[in-house]
Parts: structure tokens; C-alpha cells; sequence
């Protein structure tokens, strides 16, 4: 969940944030993907939320320095009537 709001005119996020978690858990959570990369998860609260895979590739150094192979998806809920 996008908890800062962003302002693209200053290239940051808002030092306050949009509500305070009701337990740490909530701040970051480890899902676990099947080999398919198929993965189940409740959206708590409508806003924007973020989905990362780190470090999901075989390769794990090019030309001998560190690769990180990463992907996001980012989704919007929204608030059911």
C-alpha cells in the first residue's frame, strides 16, 4: 500500500503518512509464489499497492559485478459502494 503520497513536482513522497499501520506485519509482508509466479493476496484498503519479486533471476553476476533481476506490479483498489 502506497502510504506516502507522492509530489512529483519535488521528486519525493510526504514525510507524513496517509494512516499508521495497526501492527508492524502490516508494514511489510513475504508472499510466496508458486513456479508459475502465481501468488493469492487480500487487499486490506483501497489505494495503490506494490508487488516486488527481488532477486528472481538465476543470473546472479554480469561481468562480474552483482545483478539484481527485479520486477513490481503495482495495482489500484478502490472503495466498494
Amino acid at each position: 500500500f502506497m502510504n506516502y503520497v507522492p509530489d512529483m513536482q519535488k521528486n519525493h513522497f510526504a514525510k507524513e503518512p496517509i494512516m499508521t499501520p495497526p501492527s508492524e506485519v502490516f508494514v511489510t509482508q513475504t508472499i510466496y509464489a508458486d513456479a508459475n509466479g502465481t501468488f493469492h493476496f487480500s487487499l486490506l484498503k483501497a489505494g495503490q499497492w506494490g508487488f516486488a519479486a527481488l532477486g528472481i533471476g538465476e543470473q546472479k553476476t554480469y561481468k562480474g559485478k552483482a545483478l539484481s533481476q527485479d520486477a513490481v506490479i503495482w495495482v489500484q483498489a478502490t472503495k466498494l459502494p
